[in-house]
């Protein structure tokens, strides 16, 4: 952005603290304000974000005038990144208030803080989040994301926020605390006022009445362009809701899991899950039972994955109410076979579990291998599993399951040839954990590492049961290259 200021003057009643200020501010600069205490470095920076108005003269921002602000687009304006100036000494105060334990590790704090600015990005993300991403990512740290909750930085770190009758000049509240000037301000309400433009809509809505999203959405209030991604955010039974997301791929999770319940609640109560515990074999509902998955649970995440599979999944988003009807109409035929299968499948894959749970009792399994395969089955078969696991994926659960019967079968007789493969899994197996789990000091695309996570599947079939073969190529060459494509700049 480009700042132009045409001699700016700011009065407070009757003292004038800017006279006469011209100068221009090019667009990916650095520009540094330097001056005694007093002169005005902080006054003339509040004028270019927009939090003072000038009693005369104008600040314009890519040739446009800076306007007064709406309240909610205060909430979205990252104002925990400023003053720059006093950036280091915020960090330094903030590591200095972490646990002793890691306060150890991340000792010298001035070669830390020296690190951390080197790798911060300005404005990306608030700034405790953007610390504490850089701070495991960099020293392999994992600061809790409350660990700053109680901690209330001194006033000369904090930014003073000045509210303003844009008309008399009277200041409506001063506070260094967004919120409680806000509420001295009278606009608190105001504050909560969606940054997104679409049709009039409640909290919770239960049919689609959003209007057209849009793929992203950018303010450039008070000179700050703030990028955003609208979804539709799922809360449960009582309905859906419309958030704004500071990334596309945290958005279109969320997005997909909102279309889901909205399709959910269009159909009301009209389709049900063709589950029957009752049907299966006493192993196979022993088994749901040690896992404390109830039958209401189990029918109503089949609803949800079939749902999910006809009228979401390998689909481009839903962004308005007519391709959502539309699905609704011409799809809606597809649900009940897709509900049918996947009841089917999970039922199957069930059994074929608590056989297989049984066996390794009977047989004497060693305990090395007997470990990696419950591991294997706790990964496959977890409640809600039917809600999140593709169809395309379930439809190769009995051939994963079949896998590791044979392995228990051969570990009986070969141990030491078992746990020679299980050394050549072991070392993928707990990268992708460490991943998905996010202990990981690395950060990793979560769509790549959904397909590393199956190819995993395939990679124990090739090891343990190479008779049934694979669903697509696999090695350790593609696993390395797997890995490395997916982790995130």
């Amino acid at each position: 952005m480009k700042f132009d200021i045409r001699n700016a003057e700011l009065y407070y009643g009757d003292f004038k603290a800017l006279k006469g200020i011209s100068l221009e501010i090019p667009e990916n600069k650095i520009t540094a304000f330097i001056g005694p205490s007093g002169c005005g470095k902080s006054t003339l920076l509040a004028l270019i974000a927009g939090i003072e108005r000038p009693s005369g003269g104008e600040v314009l921002v890519d040739g446009e005038p800076v306007r007064a602000s709406d309240a909610a687009a205060l909430r979205l304006w990252r104002a925990d990144w400023l003053v720059p100036g006093a950036l280091p000494e915020k960090l330094a105060y903030l590591l200095s208030s972490l646990p002793s334990a890691q306060r150890r590790v991340l000792q010298p704090l001035d070669d830390t803080v020296a690190g951390l600015l080197a790798h911060l990005r300005p404005g990306s993300e608030p700034l405790l989040d953007a610390v504490r991403h850089t701070v495991l990512e960099q020293w392999g740290i994992r600061i809790a994301p409350d660990a700053w909750a109680s901690v209330r930085l001194p006033p000369h770190l904090r930014v003073r926020f000045r509210i303003r009758d844009d008309h008399t000049g009277r200041v409506l509240a001063a506070s260094r605390d967004l919120d409680d000037a806000l509420s001295q301000a009278g606009l608190a309400a105001a504050a909560h006022a969606p940054s997104v433009q679409q049709t009039p809509a409640p909290t919770l809505a239960t049919t689609w009445v959003f209007g057209t999203l849009p793929e992203k959405t950018t303010d450039a209030h008070a000179g700050w362009a703030l990028e955003h991604f609208p979804a539709l955010h799922d809360d449960g039974d009582k309905g859906v809701s419309l958030h704004l997301f500071a990334d596309a791929r945290t958005a279109a999770a969320a997005h997909a899991a909102g279309v889901t319940r909205l399709y959910l609640l269009a159909l009301g109560g009209s389709v049900r899950a063709p589950f029957r515990r009752k049907a299966l074999p006493l192993a196979a509902q022993l088994y749901l039972d040690s896992l404390a998955y109830d039958d209401a649970r189990l029918a109503a995440d089949l609803l949800a994955g079939a749902v999910r599979e006809t009228f979401v999944r390998n689909q481009p988003p839903v962004r308005d109410a007519a391709e959502f009807d539309r699905r609704l109409r011409d799809l809606r035929g597809a649900l009940g076979e897709n509900l049918s299968e996947m009841t089917r499948l999970a039922g199957a894959a069930f059994s074929a579990a608590a056989t297989l749970d049984d066996r390794m009792e009977e047989v004497g399994t060693p305990a090395e291998t007997a470990d990696s395969v419950r591991t294997q089955l706790a990964w496959l078969l977890y409640r809600g599993f039917p809600r999140t696991v593709p169809l395309a994926r379930l439809r190769h659960y009995a051939r994963y399951l079949k896998g590791a019967a044979l392995r228990v079968e051969r570990a009986r007789t070969n141990p030491a040839g078992d746990l020679s493969k299980e050394s050549r899994l072991a070392p993928y197996w707990q990268l992708y954990v460490d991943a998905a789990t996010g202990t990981s000091k690395v950060k990793f695309d979560p769509s790549a590492l959904t397909e590393i996570r199956w190819l995993l599947e395939e990679y124990r079939v090739s090891l343990f049961a190479q008779e049934l073969h694979t669903a697509e190529p696999v090695s350790p060459k593609r696993l390395d290259a797997k890995f490395a494509d997916a982790v995130l700049d």
